[in-house]
């Protein structure tokens, strides 16, 4: 599912002699949490006035806490309620969750045992995490689910942190 960002944009108009306070105060702004800005001028050069639209993330619109990478490492995980073990491949992971294709529908809020096999690391990640999300395929049978992970040991944290730092292509899609 992907994230949904509504910007709220508000529009001020300057004269011509104010352009530089423009400038000074979009810099200002950018710290401040702007993602975008448009300028654009009205009227003859003359009496030209320029209206600035600043584009500002919604609080708590950015509901991730850490930075995510792909990658393709195997899987395996079976909920609380049963034994058997499912495989599968990651698509993405980070210091709070991973997401990874699997076969049908599961309810949001399950909790389930998983164990990831990082390329690179001697052992794999193993904990207990919490379906956070779940959305269909395009033109499959198959969900991709979200997982936030509720127990992870320390030493599967840092392999975990280790494993992003050595893999510094950050994830943009849903």
């Amino acid at each position: 599912m992907p994230l949904k960002v509504n910007p709220e944009a508000r529009a001020v108009n300057f004269g011509v002699a104010l352009l530089w306070l423009i400038i000074h105060q979009i810099r200002t702004l950018v710290k401040f949490g702007i993602i975008c800005y448009v300028l654009t001028s009205h009227g003859p050069q003359e009496t030209r006035r320029f209206t600035v639209a600043f584009f500002i993330k919604e609080p708590g619109s950015e509901r991730r806490q850490f930075r995510r990478i792909k990658t393709s490492s195997p899987i395996e995980y079976r909920f609380l309620n049963s034994s058997r073990f499912t495989n599968s491949v990651t698509c993405d992971i980070s210091e709070g969750g991973v997401s990874f294709i699997v076969d049908g529908p599961v309810p949001v809020g399950t909790h389930l045992h998983f164990e990831v096999k990082l390329k690179n690391r001697p052992q794999p990640i193993y904990g207990i995490a919490r379906i956070t999300w779940a959305a269909k395929e395009p033109y499959s049978p198959r969900y991709r689910i979200g997982l936030e992970f509720t127990e992870v040991g320390s030493i599967s944290k840092a392999d975990i942190r280790t494993f992003i730092q050595e893999n510094k292509v950050p994830c943009f899609s849903s």
